[in-house]
This record gives structure tokens, sequence and C-alpha cells, in this order.
């Protein structure tokens, strides 16, 4: 039998984070509720859980949080964070990595990590995906090597429906850290510091991968204020 990913021995997925969708009250429900004074044009009732709105004029349930996985691609490690979105607030749900023995043949590596990210996905279902877009250094064969693993991650997520962002090394310390050229100590430690963390997430392709997540979080929450203020 094939050594499988690191992370997944013993079954040890967790649920994916649970929350109510956003939703309309209709029929009995709407006429029985009670309505916010009309003078409002937005007012949320912290007992039910349920606001009304004027414009609309109708009874809406309270939006859940959005997913996102951040990856870090590799072929020996593959870096994974979860976090989720919560209007412009983000939350850490889980970190961790995928692993391939050293040794195996290439096509068997490729398949534990097509495998191991299948039931991550499947377990957490993630609504977006941030995963660091690809750059050649000095190292070719290293850069093949992780441009093959990081096809197989793609083609995963696709599979699953997940829509993928790209983001490049300088883009995603801009977002955290506030600089492009930003230290590899800073970025881990402003990791941390975002999502009130004890300690700085281990293994570093952990960190990385929720740092891409945190990036493609500020992009999006960015793109929402920009819309705002123009709507």
């Amino acid at each position: 039998m094939s050594p499988r990913g690191a992370l997944f021995r013993g079954g040890r997925i967790a649920a994916g984070c649970p929350g109510a969708r956003r939703d309309t009250i209709t029929g009995a429900e709407f006429r029985s509720a009670p309505l916010p004074s009309v003078n409002a044009e937005f007012l949320l009732d912290e007992r039910a859980g349920w606001g009304y709105n004027k414009r609309m004029e109708r009874m809406t349930l309270p939006q859940r949080p959005r997913v996102i996985l951040g990856i870090d691609p590799g072929y020996a490690i593959v870096g994974f964070g979860l976090i989720a979105l919560d209007g412009t607030r983000c939350r850490h749900l889980r970190h961790g990595a995928v692993t391939t023995e050293a040794g195996l043949p290439m096509g068997e590596r490729l398949c534990i990590i097509c495998d191991d990210m299948t039931a991550l996905i499947k377990a957490q279902k993630p609504e977006a995906a941030a995963i660091e877009k690809l750059y050649f250094n000095t190292n070719t064969t290293t850069a093949f090597a992780v441009a093959q693993a990081r096809g197989v991650i793609l083609l995963t997520l696709a599979r699953a429906g997940v829509p993928v962002f790209e983001y490049s090394p300088s883009e995603i310390k801009q977002a955290i850290v506030g600089y492009g050229k930003a230290e590899k100590v800073q970025m881990m430690e402003m990791t941390r510091a975002l999502l009130n963390l004890p300690a700085v997430p281990k293994p570093d392709d952990a960190a990385d991968a929720l740092a891409v997540a945190l990036c493609h979080a500020a992009m999006n929450t960015s793109l929402m204020n920009y819309k705002h203020r123009e709507g």
C-alpha cells in the first residue's frame, strides 16, 4: 500500500464549517414575525437573529461566513490553511500539510496529493481557493516538480467546482505586511497576529498557505468596500 499524506492518517478529517445560508422568510412566518419600525432602513433583532430591509421588504437571515482555502503548492509538502471570512473579520479554522515520502515515483506522489486534497475539499467545503503563482528560481528541477504538483492541485479544485484565485509573492506580502518585499519572519508573525493565534503556525508551508488565504480575504474585502462606495 502506498504511504498516504500524513495529515489524513487515521481518518482525522474535521467536519466542514457549519452555518446557516442566507434565506428568505415568507408566508406565515413573515406575517407572525414582529416588524421593526418602518422609519429604519435596516434594523437587526439580536434575539431573533434576523433583520428587516425596508427597501427589499423582506426578512433575511444572516449570511454565513465564507470559507477560504489557502494553498502553498509543493510535491514533498503541500501546505494548506482554512479561514472563515465574516464580513471584514477573518477567523482561523485549521491548517496543516499533505506530505509525500521521498523516493516514491513522481506519479504516485501526485496521486497522494490529488487524493488527500480531494478529501480535504470534501470535508471543509471551501467556497474559494487561493494559491501562490508559480515563479522560477535558479533550481529549475525543483521548479518543474512543483509545477507538476501545482497542476494536479488546480485540476482537483476545478473538478470540485472551487473557484481559484492566484496571487504573486509580492501581492501576498503587500496584503499581509503592507510591503511587497517583506521578510519571511515578518510574514509569519503578522499571519499569527491577524488570526490571533498563540504561536506561528507549523509547518512553515501551512503558515504560508494561511497568508495566501488572508491575502484573498483582504482583496475580496477591498473589492466589496469599493463596490459599496460606488453604489
